[in-house]
C-alpha cells in the first residue's frame, strides 16, 4: 500500500480548514484501511416507502444518522479508530389487520484496530462495540445493551488489489447472530474503483471528473430493537442504490445523493407475554438517500480532488 504524501498548503481563504484537514490526515496511518477514502464525520438522511395494493400493505421508513471516525496512529503498523454513532428511525406499517408505528433509535461506540505484520502487506483488523438499540422511550440498561465483534485477516496483493476474510458476531434480541465476511478493494482502472465488506456493504465508484462521481451502493441490514421491557422489533433487508457523489475542490467535504430499491425486506415483532414472533408483511419499495461527509482521500491514486 502507498504512503500518504503531505504537502503544506499555501495560505489562502481556506487556511483554517486546510489546517484541520491536515490534523486529521496526520492522525491517519501511512497505510489506508480497506478503501481509498476515510470519512472522519458524516450525516445521513434516508426515506423509503412502499405499498402493495393486492394485500393492502403499506410501509414507510424515515432515517437519520450521524457518526464520527476518530483515528489514532500508534506507529506505522498500528492504528486505532474510535467510532461513536447515533441513528433514529420512524417505521410506519399497516395492513387490514394491524397498524404499527415505531420510533426507534440506537447509539453505539465501536473501537477498531488495524495491526500490520512485519511484512506490512499482511494485517489484522479487529473491532468491538457496545450498542443500545431500543424504542425512543427506553433508557440504556441490561435489556438493551448488546455487544458486537468482528475480526478480519487482510492481504495487500499489489497496488491495485487487496482482500480481507473473517467473521462478525452480535448479540441480537432474537438470538446470536454470526456472519462470515469477505472484504476487498480493487482499482480496476484510473477512474473505476470498487471496495466493500460483503455481505455488509459494497461500493462501485466511477469518476466522471475529479469532483463528480457516479456510484453504486449495496448495504445489508440486520438490526433488532428492544420494545417495551422484553419485546423486540427486527428489521432485515438488502438495499441497492445508484447515485452521485460530489467532492468540493477546496474543502475535504463530499455530498452523496442516490436512489434505489429494497430487496428481501422483513420486519418481525416479538410479544414476550404471548411468546409469539409475528412477521409484519412489509412491501419492498424505493429508497431515497442523501449524505454529507468530512472525507479524507487516503490513496493518492484515487481520482478525486487532491488537497494541497
Amino acid at each position: 500500500m502507498k504512503a500518504v504524501v503531505l504537502n503544506i498548503p499555501k495560505k489562502n481563504t481556506f487556511d483554517g480548514m486546510n489546517r484541520l484537514f491536515l490534523f486529521f490526515l496526520l492522525l491517519l496511518s501511512i497505510q489506508s484501511i480497506a478503501q481509498p477514502t476515510f470519512d472522519v464525520a458524516q450525516g445521513t438522511f434516508m426515506e423509503a416507502s412502499a405499498s402493495r395494493h393486492g394485500d393492502k400493505i403499506a410501509n414507510d421508513l424515515r432515517y437519520y444518522s450521524g457518526e464520527l471516525n476518530l483515528p489514532v496512529t500508534w506507529n506505522p503498523r498500528n492504528i486505532s479508530i474510535v467510532n461513536p454513532m447515533y441513528e433514529w428511525h420512524r417505521f410506519s406499517l399497516s395492513d387490514d389487520s394491524i397498524t404499527v408505528h415505531q420510533d426507534l433509535h440506537d447509539y453505539s461506540l465501536f473501537l477498531s484496530h488495524r495491526h500490520a505484520l512485519k511484512d506490512t502487506t499482511h494485517y489484522f483488523l479487529f473491532a468491538a462495540g457496545i450498542r443500545h438499540y431500543a424504542e425512543t422511550g427506553i433508557h440504556p440498561g441490561s435489556s438493551t445493551l448488546t455487544p458486537a465483534f468482528a475480526v478480519l485477516y487482510g492481504h495487500q496483493v499489489n497496488a491495485r488489489f487487496s482482500w480481507q476474510a473473517g467473521g462478525y458476531y452480535s448479540r441480537e434480541f432474537f438470538g446470536h447472530y454470526w456472519l462470515p465476511l469477505l472484504g476487498y478493494e480493487w482499482r480496476a482502472s484510473k477512474r473505476l474503483w470498487t471496495w466493500g465488506i460483503l455481505p455488509r456493504y459494497a461500493v462501485v465508484d466511477y469518476a466522471i471528473t475529479r469532483s463528480f462521481h457516479a456510484c453504486f451502493f449495496y448495504k445489508g441490514v440486520t438490526d433488532s430493537y428492544r420494545v417495551r421491557q422484553h419485546d423486540y422489533f427486527a428489521w432485515i433487508e438488502g438495499q441497492a442504490r445508484l447515485g452521485f457523489e460530489y467532492y468540493l475542490s477546496h474543502l475535504p467535504i463530499a455530498f452523496t445523493v442516490d436512489v434505489g430499491q429494497s430487496a428481501a425486506r422483513e420486519y418481525f415483532a416479538y410479544d414476550n407475554n404471548r411468546d409469539v414472533e409475528q412477521e409484519l408483511l412489509p412491501a419492498n419499495g424505493l429508497i431515497f438517500h442523501a449524505g454529507i461527509q468530512l472525507r479524507v482521500v487516503t490513496n493518492k491514486d484515487f481520482y478525486a480532488p487532491q488537497k494541497k
